[in-house]
């Protein structure tokens, strides 16, 4: 696997590649109707938006996977629904996806909401390390990920 991986607990250490990531400084701006591309078939859709709703300024957002609904929630930019997250698969304890709804916003013609720390992990994952029996000793095989490249180093124990 190269690029960043999320570390998963469940049925034994594994790893899962890491779709997409915003960090601290990244926002993005939704519109009512938009949807977000977030890699490997994954979508997001901004289904409605509320900047003036006196009860509360909200975003109807949808989470699609291959053209299909997975998950559709209301978040509010104050309270507990502020941030959000999904778990596909409830045996590995680990979510898949993750966002936090920063603020809402008018704009002359429509709503705008703002979304951080977006995270998406992979449904796919592979074992941490592995164990290779060879001459009576046992060799451990470590992954060090490298900028445009991967290599693969061997050590005795």
């Amino acid at each position: 696997m190269a690029g960043r991986e999320a570390c998963i607990f469940a049925g034994g250490n594994r790893l899962a590649k890491i779709i997409f990531e915003q960090n601290a400084t990244e926002e993005k701006e939704m519109t009512i109707g938009e949807s977000w591309e977030l890699g490997e078939g994954y979508n997001v859709i901004a289904n409605s938006i509320s900047a003036k709703d006196t009860g509360g300024r909200q975003a109807w957002i949808t989470l699609f996977k291959d053209a299909n609904k997975l998950v559709d929630t209301v978040m509010a930019q104050y309270g507990p629904n502020k941030f959000f997250t999904y778990q596909m698969n409830l045996s590995d304890g680990t979510p898949n996806f993750m966002i936090y709804y920063s603020r809402v916003d008018s704009l002359r013609y429509t709503d705008a909401a703002y979304f951080k720390y977006t995270w998406l992990r992979s449904q796919k994952s592979l074992p941490v390390l592995k164990k290779v029996i060879s001459s009576a000793s046992w060799k451990l095989h470590m992954l060090k990920t490298i900028p445009l490249n991967s290599e693969i180093k061997n050590r005795l124990n």
